[in-house]
């Protein structure tokens, strides 16, 4: 059964958030908080180990397990089983795991908590239940400190209640929608309920149902029909062309973070193949055996392209109690950073793509990035900057207009933010020379031997070939990029190929730009529909006649290229069906742009 919840519970209300969303209950829980039975050790004990005798002593009730938390609706105390560990200087923040399904229930008049000698703020007391039995009970957490926990003691303490509890008490005893419900609904269909087109129409944009988009491949991750839903594109509201999507994210199941529950299915318990096709619907399962379990995150999305990776690589920020990027140790592709300093109500924590500019990177976290954290965001937020595209996603599928107004909105801020940031005007011309990559040498000394460009995935001996057989110069896509910052095309490139476009008498660039990593694990092929999808664009780069009339900067469909025309500059681009570098296709790709350049008269 993977359904426990997993919570840091350092910050205000983080268990009581999370066992609202996670639907367990059909009523609002106003307090909760983790107990334990027994009494607090003193620091006497602990040094002289006299403290164990409390941990292995029997229960003092069999109505509670030795650890629990306790919830506080309008008129019920529910309990939980609960288990907890973390807090240390190298084992990462204290984490309280919630097991799903109650194992008590009182009528909240009935519950108590009396013998407070710090009032709400003790670490330890006695629970009176049901008028019966009296427990003594503590903290278990008594490092890190729980806000959540001193609010439900306040709460149990008969002292009255704080605004906030009191504004708490009075909506939940007021009818409100089943929004929790709906969402655990969600969890466990592992696909939306409903669509967008309702709030496409009322925003002049255009719904795409299931498709990826081209462009936006890190937005609308392609790996399967069975994970993407309700695609939305089109102009937002301050003018920014972005994309907004429902997706499911697959997890393990020991990952980290506030869920809303559901069962997921293993083969490695005696299941046959024909039992897990029988019972999986939305819950993926892991074949071959192994025994490995996921599950299914509803997310919503929005992203738009922004050139920002001839100074930011990438960068990912999520809370360090949810699921971020961890430093890379092993091929030093990400250092993760604590955002500490900022000053922020949650932990978030920043990690970034080596080779980014230290800066620029600064300037984003310390400016639009810590902006969008300062305001209480959902479960699951997260922020992206990768592979040419701004990302802002949080947990479950968005419904409400206000909900996904506020997430393009996020979106759109910080994209602009970017934008000025990491993509100056650069007064360089088209006919400048890039260096060569420092890989280059290598490769063509072994042609025949696998090298792989990291993180993308790209093999970088077809890119060599490719440029070979057609006589065109490699360049050094960071340099490119560096040179060019504000060139409008979608994703990062891999491979820059620069001389006379092959079959056509035009001199310019051809591109082989990914737009997320070239990869998809092994175990995911085994449960996704038809597993894969487009990662990438190939681009075709000229120079036409300064006075050619300019397009959007999402460009204009031409066939099926996408063609954006700006200060003198022609950028083309068409998704690639390969993962790596195809010749035949940007063969054609340059074939198809000398076409349209010549169409247009823009040679």
């Amino acid at each position: 059964m993977r359904g426990y919840l997993s919570i840091a519970p350092g910050q205000p209300g983080a268990i009581k958030q999370a066992l609202n969303a996670s639907g367990w209950l059909d009523d609002e829980i106003v307090a909760a908080g983790e107990l334990r039975q027994g009494k607090a050790p003193s620091l006497l004990a602990m040094a002289t180990g006299t403290a164990l005798v409390e941990v292995v002593r029997p229960r003092r009730t069999k109505a509670l397990p030795r650890r629990f938390v306790l919830a506080a609706t309008a008129d019920r105390i529910i309990a939980f089983k609960a288990w907890g560990g973390g807090g240390g200087a190298d084992d990462g923040p204290y984490i309280v795991r919630v097991k799903p399904g109650a194992c008590g229930s009182w009528p909240r008049s009935s519950v108590r908590l009396v013998d407070l000698p710090e009032d709400a703020g003790s670490d330890a007391g006695t629970l009176e239940l049901d008028g019966t039995e009296r427990v003594p009970v503590f903290k278990p957490n008594l490092n890190g400190g729980d806000p959540g926990t001193d609010e439900l003691i306040e709460v149990l303490s008969g002292r009255a209640p704080s605004t906030a509890v009191q504004a708490d008490l009075r909506r939940a005893a007021d009818a409100r929608p089943d929004d929790y419900r709906r969402l655990a609904a969600d969890a466990a269909r592992g696909r939306p309920a409903r669509d967008l087109r309702g709030w496409a129409e009322r925003r002049g944009l255009e719904f795409r149902g299931g498709t990826a988009q081209g462009g936006h491949l890190s937005v609308t991750c392609p790996w399967s029909e069975d994970v993407l839903f309700n695609v939305v594109r089109g102009r937002w509201p301050g003018g920014t062309y972005g994309v907004v999507c429902h997706e499911a994210r697959i997890y393990g199941e020991e990952a980290s973070g506030f869920f809303h529950g559901g069962e997921a299915l293993t083969t490695g318990g005696g299941l046959s193949v024909l039992d897990v096709v029988e019972q999986v619907t939305a819950l993926p399962v892991s074949w071959g055996g192994s025994g490995e379990c996921y599950f299914k995150v509803p997310y919503t999305s929005a992203g738009a392209r922004v050139p920002h990776v001839a100074a930011v690589k990438g960068l990912h920020i999520a809370r360090r109690a949810e699921r971020w990027t961890d430093t890379d140790s092993l091929f030093g592709t990400w250092e993760a950073r604590a955002l500490d300093d900022l000053g922020l109500r949650d932990e978030w924590v920043a990690a970034v793509r080596k080779h980014s500019d230290e800066r620029a990177v600064q300037r984003l976290l310390r400016g639009p990035i810590r902006d969008v954290l300062a305001a209480q965001q959902g479960l699951g937020f997260e922020v992206r900057i990768e592979y040419g595209q701004v990302i802002v996603s949080r947990q479950d599928f968005l419904e409400r207009d206000e909900d996904l107004d506020a997430l393009v909105a996020a979106s759109e801020r910080l994209a602009g933010s970017v934008r000025e940031i990491c993509a100056p005007s650069s007064p360089r011309s088209l006919s400048t020379e890039i260096e060569p990559p420092e890989w280059l040498a290598s490769v063509r000394r072994s042609p025949r031997k696998k090298h792989t460009l990291w993180p993308i995935g790209a093999l970088l001996e077809r890119v060599v070939q490719i440029a070979d057989e057609r006589a065109l110069a490699v360049e050094d896509p960071r340099a490119f990029h560096a040179a060019f910052p504000g060139l409008n095309f979608p994703g990062e490139a891999f491979g820059v190929l620069r001389g006379r476009l092959p079959g056509t008498a035009l001199t310019g660039r051809l591109l082989c730009c990914a737009e997320r990593r070239m990869s998809l694990p092994d175990d995911f092929r085994e449960f996704l529909t038809n597993p894969g999808g487009a990662v990438g664009s190939d681009v075709a780069v000229l120079a036409v006649r300064s006075d050619a009339p300019c397009t959007a900067p999402e460009g204009e469909v031409d066939g099926d290229v996408r063609v954006a025309i700006a200060d003198g500059v022609l950028t083309a681009w068409r998704t690639r069906e390969s993962w790596q570098a195809d010749g035949r296709a940007l063969d054609r790709l340059a074939a198809d742009v000398a076409a349209i350049a010549a169409r247009r008269g823009l040679a």
